[in-house]
C-alpha cells in the first residue's frame, strides 16, 4: 500500500503588488484570519499588522510630496509590511502542515494563495532478513 501525499505551500507573491495593492492584500488577510478557527494565535499579532498597513498609508501620503527622506521612510515602512505577512505567511503553512487532508483549505481560509504542487507517491519501505551478512 502507498501513501499518497499532497504537499501545499503558501505563495504570497507581494514584490509584485504595488502599494495600494499590497495595503489591500494585507487587509484582505487580516479580515480573513480575524474570528477564523484555524488561526488562535497568528504570528506577528494581526493588530500589528493593521498598524503597519496604517503607516504605509500614511506614509504614501507624506510621499506624494517627492521629498526623498518621505519616499525612504515609504520603502521602509513597505519592507516592514511585507516582512510581517512573510512572518504570517510562515505560521499559517504551519498550522495547514498540523493538518494535510486539510492544508489547502487552511491556507485559503487565510486570504493566502496555495502553489500548486504535485502530490507524490511515499515508497513502500520494507525489510527483509537474509542469510548473508551486511544485506
Amino acid at each position: 500500500m502507498r501513501t499518497i501525499i499532497k504537499l501545499v505551500t503558501v505563495v504570497l507573491h507581494l514584490a509584485k503588488l504595488s502599494v495600494s495593492s499590497l495595503i489591500t492584500t494585507a487587509s484582505s488577510i487580516v479580515d480573513s484570519m480575524t474570528s477564523n478557527p484555524n488561526f488562535t494565535t497568528p504570528t506577528p499579532p494581526l493588530a500589528t499588522i493593521t498598524s503597519q498597513k496604517t503607516e504605509l498609508q500614511d506614509a504614501v501620503d507624506a510621499a506624494a510630496g517627492g521629498s526623498h527622506e518621505a519616499k525612504a521612510i515609504e520603502r521602509q515602512k513597505r519592507r516592514n509590511l511585507e516582512l510581517s505577512l512573510t512572518t504570517l505567511g510562515a505560521y499559517v503553512q504551519s498550522v495547514a502542515n498540523l493538518t494535510p487532508a486539510r492544508a489547502e483549505e487552511i491556507v485559503l481560509s487565510a486570504g493566502m494563495s496555495v502553489k500548486r504542487s504535485n502530490a507524490y507517491t511515499k515508497p513502500k519501505f520494507a525489510v527483509k532478513n537474509t542469510n548473508r551478512n551486511g544485506t
